[in-house]
């Protein structure tokens, strides 16, 4: 009875190319804070298996299993932090 689901994870953008530009942002950015190439391939490989969905029908799983109040609380070019709460 009750309670909050929050989901922090990676989501892929509606339109393919914009997940082209967020993903090549977030690289850019990680080089930035002066990660070593080897500790960013390692993450890039990382990632290989995830399996993004977009934002939108992620927030629509939530509102289809009974969560109310969902919505984005962060975004930082394919990370997201959403949420939902059950009365």
């Amino acid at each position: 009875p009750g309670g909050v689901f929050v989901n922090a994870d990676n989501v892929c953008a509606e339109d393919p190319a914009a997940q082209v530009l967020h993903r090549a942002a977030w690289i850019e950015a990680s080089r930035a804070t002066g990660i070593s190439e080897a500790e960013l391939e390692a993450a890039l490989e990382r990632t290989k298996v995830d399996v993004l969905a977009p934002l939108g029908a992620q927030l629509g799983w939530l509102r289809e299993a009974g969560l109310e109040r969902v919505g984005l609380f962060y975004a930082w070019h394919h990370f997201a932090v959403f949420a939902g709460s059950r009365p």
